[in-house]
């Protein structure tokens, strides 16, 4: 079971790597500043409701929080 400090912690990593690539750099600056919170969202959603370390996170689970799970969340917060 990962909790979402420890998924948020290790997503932090991966986005200081992104943030140096060629693809980052390519994007809006607007989406660039985004970024940031709207990955650490996800990693949030993922740990909270799959439970499951990042390096174990699947196409389904990713699939099932971006479509499902982060939409409702936003819709619930409102």
């Amino acid at each position: 079971m990962a909790s979402a400090e420890y998924a948020k912690t290790i997503v932090r990593k991966w986005f200081k790597e992104f943030a140096k690539s060629a693809l980052f750099q390519e994007l809006p600056v607007q989406y660039q500043q985004d970024a940031r919170q709207i990955i650490l969202l996800f990693a949030e959603c993922m740990a909270d409701f799959f439970e499951d370390p990042p390096l174990s996170w699947n196409g389904d689970d990713v699939f099932d929080c971006v479509v499902h799970l982060i939409p409702e969340k936003m819709i619930a917060e409102k």
